[in-house]
Parts: C-alpha cells; structure tokens; sequence
C-alpha cells in the first residue's frame, strides 16, 4: 500500500501515486479501481475517512477530471461503492458528484 502526504494527511491505498499524479492513460491500468484507502492525520494517526480512486481524482478538481474519471471506469471503477466520508458521513463518489460537484457526471449506463 502506497501513502500520499498532504499537509497534516497522508492517504494510504494502493496506487496513490498514480492516482495522485498519473496521466488518463495511466489510470486505465491501475491495479485496484475499486480500492479503499484511509486518509489518515498525520499528528494523531487517527483514520479521518474512506477513500476511493475516483473521490481522489475528483477532489483533484484538475481541468481532464472527466478524462481521468473515464479512464478509471474503464479500468473497472464503480462508482456506487459506499464509503465512510468525512463526518462519518456514508457517500458513494456518484453522491458526491451529485452533491458537490456538480460539473462531474458519471455515464448512466455505469453500473
């Protein structure tokens, strides 16, 4: 498992330096698409949240954000998978789209 550090967080999944810095291409190929990583503060290592690839690209918020979501949908991502977000909080990355992103929208015909 690979770690990403943000200020006081770390997020600990499986190809997080992918995830984090890797090209549309890139992230056809990931190993785990529907992975769980944990964001984790780095002063108390306490588990913030869940995590999943596709929450991190869209919190990225970078200008090929629907490029690298469709690469990871072809890898597999699922878009419905429930997370605990922040605030205990239990969202699927489609919900936070939805919700929150309103430029993101996932094909219908995913899942």
């Amino acid at each position: 498992m690979n770690q990403n550090m943000d200020r006081n967080r770390k997020i600990l999944i499986d190809d997080v330096n992918v995830i984090t810095n890797g090209s549309p291409e890139e992230l056809k190929y990931i190993k785990k698409p529907n992975a769980i990583g944990k964001v984790i503060n780095t002063e108390t290592n306490e588990e913030l949240c869940e995590i999943t690839p596709l929450v991190m690209i869209m919190n990225q918020s970078s200008r090929d954000v629907h490029e690298k979501i469709r690469s990871l949908l072809e890898a597999g991502a699922d878009p419905d998978i429930e997370i605990t977000y922040y605030n205990n909080k239990k969202i699927t990355a489609r919900k936070l789209a939805t919700t929150y992103r309103s430029t993101i929208h996932f094909p219908s015909n995913i899942h």
